[in-house]
């Protein structure tokens, strides 16, 4: 699989590593793809300022951390993975090592993908401020005890709403939606969460919620060959299998069942109509601005949680597919409209 095929399925699928043990600090799957997409780089010197990076793209970080006067090898080094010639059984305990390694260091802050992270991230790193680039409900995972005053060490960037945002869409899309098949996994810690949420304005919108819990690639694929006969919309959450196997299923139902694909993380990804929620390379960029006000002396604690822009994105070729079309209302809001031969050139995440 080349690096761009596994950029690809870790921006549009971004199952963002939640755990169901506290003390499991990431998948090995996720492990793998970042040891792939990365080259051997584990940076340390003697400068100053030391930033642990546990992310998806760590090098977008350090492009825009340059924005704020931090060179790499002058007055910043970083560390992050490295997983060349570990052996697959090896991964748990190599990565484990590697980010007590960098509490030895000691690192300044650290940098995670999401809350979650952070939260099994939080015993072990002790005084040491803590970055999440995204979140739905960092309280109710407990990352922080306020979304104002966030107290502790850790801050971060939540969503902006947009699994409740993104139903309201949906239903401004197609005025007759009435029931949406809401594929979620009930091992995240925020899970449940969400979805009562996204099942309380479904109330108030006449939509019917139906859950899909999902266990691993395995029972996703399963849910998927039961598409609820009727139902207007395949609405997927982060808290899905990292697997390519079930990415590809999911384009297969929507196409047999001729049952629109709404994903939630703003990146062209072929089968998908609609997509709705933050940009990760965006977030990214925006939690190098947050580590920017710790590192010059700020409390983590008293830096609210920042907020996510929300981006639209429609495919106006696969919405034909399907025989629907998008209101003009719907088009003018768009950030971006993917229409036919756009994705030509696109790396499928299976080659």
């Amino acid at each position: 699989m080349s690096h761009r095929a596994i950029l690809t399925l870790i921006q549009t699928n971004m199952s963002m590593v939640y755990t169901v043990k506290p003390h499991k600090l990431l998948i090995i799957l996720v492990i793998v793809l970042m040891a792939a997409v990365l080259p051997g780089v584990q940076a340390q010197s003697d400068d100053d300022i030391t930033v642990g990076l546990l992310l998806f793209n760590p090098l977008t970080f350090i492009d825009e951390m340059q924005n704020y006067g931090y060179i790499d090898g002058e007055n910043i080094s970083y560390m992050m993975l490295n997983f060349e010639g570990v052996a697959m059984e090896d991964f748990q305990a190599e990565y484990e090592r590697q980010v007590q390694a960098m509490i030895d260091t000691p690192v300044d802050v650290f940098v995670v993908t999401n809350d979650t992270d952070a939260v099994n991230l939080r015993p072990l790193a002790g005084d040491i401020p803590i970055v999440f680039t995204i979140s739905d409900d960092p309280v109710t995972t407990g990352a922080v005890a306020d979304m104002i005053v966030p107290g502790g060490l850790t801050t971060g960037i939540v969503s902006n709403q947009h699994h409740t945002r993104r139903l309201q869409l949906l239903t401004e899309i197609n005025p007759e939606t009435d029931s949406i098949y809401y594929l979620y996994s009930a091992f995240a810690i925020e899970g449940e969460a969400v979805l009562a949420q996204v099942s309380a304005l479904g109330e108030a919108l006449g939509v019917e919620v139906i859950p899909a819990p999902v266990a691993d690639a395995a029972s996703g694929i399963e849910v998927l060959q039961t598409v609820p006969e009727g139902a207007d919309w395949l609405f997927l959450t982060p808290f899905l299998p990292f697997d390519l196997e079930f990415a590809d299923a999911l384009v297969n139902a929507s196409m047999s069942n001729q049952v629109p694909i709404a994903g939630f993380l703003a990146a062209p990804t072929p089968g998908y109509a609609v997509i709705f929620g933050p940009d990760l390379d965006l977030i990214t960029r925006q939690s190098a601005g947050i580590v920017d006000q710790i590192l010059r002396g700020a409390n983590p604690g008293d830096l609210p949680v920042a907020i996510a822009e929300n981006i639209l994105i429609v495919n106006v070729e696969v919405a034909a597919s399907l025989n629907m079309e998008f209101p003009d209302p719907i088009l003018r809001q768009a950030n971006q409209i993917i229409r036919p031969g756009d994705l030509d050139n696109f790396v499928s995440p299976g080659t």
